[in-house]
């Protein structure tokens, strides 16, 4: 067994608390490269402190970021939650490069992503349709459906919020 490594839990050879056993140390003469490990107990991570939610944002033109820093925490604020929880951010292509969004992703080290109406309106019913938007978009929202589209499968935790020009939504993973 040239080159090979081999894991044996420790407590499958029972032996003394510090000591390897008699099998242990025969398997290290037989084996010089064996790797000895031991079984850890370990938790895994709360659920709230993963990132587990998206943001949906949409806005005005020329929004500072500031106003959507505002707007985010806001809405997080409503779910109790925090940036740290987020993953990523989302919104309609056309909205990409507003300062506001683009700046707030950067300050935040957020993945932004983008949809194009067609995939929006394809979503289907949003629970806080806009005429407005539908107006100038042909569209019945933004921050909602983009939310969600960024994180399939999951459920709005907060419907669209307007603070200062911009909207926001949040959705979680199931």
């Amino acid at each position: 067994m040239r080159g090979a490594t081999i894991a044996i839990a420790k407590r499958l050879i029972r032996g003394g608390r510090n000591e390897a056993p008699d099998v242990w140390q025969r398997m290290i003469h037989l084996f010089p490269e064996t790797v000895m490990t031991t079984a850890s107990r370990f938790s895994l991570p709360d659920r709230h402190s993963m990132k587990t939610l998206t943001i949906g944002i949409g806005c005005r033109r020329n929004v500072s970021v500031r106003q959507v820093e505002s707007a985010v925490r806001a809405a997080l604020a409503l779910a109790g939650r925090s940036l740290d929880d987020v993953l990523a951010v989302a919104t309609l292509e056309s909205k990409a490069h507003e300062p506001g969004i683009a700046g707030f992703c950067a300050h935040h080290t957020l993945a932004l992503h983008t949809f194009s109406a067609e995939q929006i309106d394809a979503r289907g019913e949003l629970p806080t349709p806009s005429g407005t938007v539908r107006a100038k978009l042909g569209i019945d929202g933004v921050c909602e459906p983009c939310a969600l589209l960024a994180l399939p499968g999951a459920m709005l935790i907060v419907p669209k919020t307007v603070l200062d020009g911009v909207t926001v939504a949040i959705a979680s993973a199931p």
